[in-house]
């Protein structure tokens, strides 16, 4: 029993880097599935666990006392364990920034030039097409093309990508419209669900805050 709560209060780190990882839209599929995850989940203990190696060593004077075993006493007084939590969560949350401020985009270049070695196109940094089409830090007007019609308007909230189902809450759907059909916006790409057969045609954000800029002009 005290070896699997040791090897808990050493893998969870790596599974606190993986949920910020997945939220921050830091990897290439969408879903992994819980073995991937747990794997994961250990290549991002690695770093945390020397990191905490390096505060005992720090802490004793002396990097012969910095291994398991003096880590795993430490832990075994309340003091020691809420230390620990606290030490893991900090540098949890800075593997995980060191990953997806730097260390991401040098493994997705490397592997992109082994891709293009072999004639293959290479991964951007968005290859999920809902993130790349609707995560976007601007505001977007869209037309969600149903089988019964089609709907205008600004997406306020999107479904994140570790989601099963993809929705959008749309704002402003009459101004929308009316902005769309009055300046004719440009279509910059168009999203296609192959598995529904919902199109939502994605127009200029640059135009579409340009147009509405000018019909607040206009009313101020």
């Amino acid at each position: 029993m005290e070896d699997l709560l040791y090897h808990i209060y050493i893998l969870s780190p790596g599974l606190i880097v993986v949920l910020i990882n997945e939220h921050a839209g830091s990897y290439h599929k969408p879903r992994y599935t819980n073995i991937e995850k747990i794997l994961i989940a250990i290549i991002f203990s690695l770093p945390v666990l020397m990191g905490n190696l390096f505060i005992i060593a720090l802490k004793y004077g002396s990097l012969a006392v910095a291994n398991l075993d003096t880590l795993l006493q430490e832990i075994n007084s309340l003091n020691g364990l809420f230390f620990y939590a606290v030490s893991s969560l900090l540098l949890a949350c800075l593997v995980s920034y060191c990953w997806n401020s730097c260390t991401r985009e040098w493994s997705l270049k490397f592997i992109n030039s082994i891709r293009i070695k072999k004639g293959k196109a290479g991964l951007n940094q968005n290859s999920i097409v809902w993130e790349e089409a609707f995560h976007q830090n601007e505001a977007q007007a869209v037309e969600v093309i149903l089988k019964e019609g089609s709907v205008f308007g600004s997406p306020v909230n999107v479904s994140e990508n570790v989601s099963e189902e993809r929705c959008l809450l749309l704002a402003v759907p009459r101004e929308v419209e009316t902005l769309v059909k009055k300046y004719k916006l440009p279509i910059e790409k168009v999203y296609v669900d192959t598995k529904s057969g919902i199109a939502i045609k994605v127009f200029n954000a640059a135009e579409f805050k340009k147009a509405y800029q000018k019909e607040n002009n206009k009313h101020a």
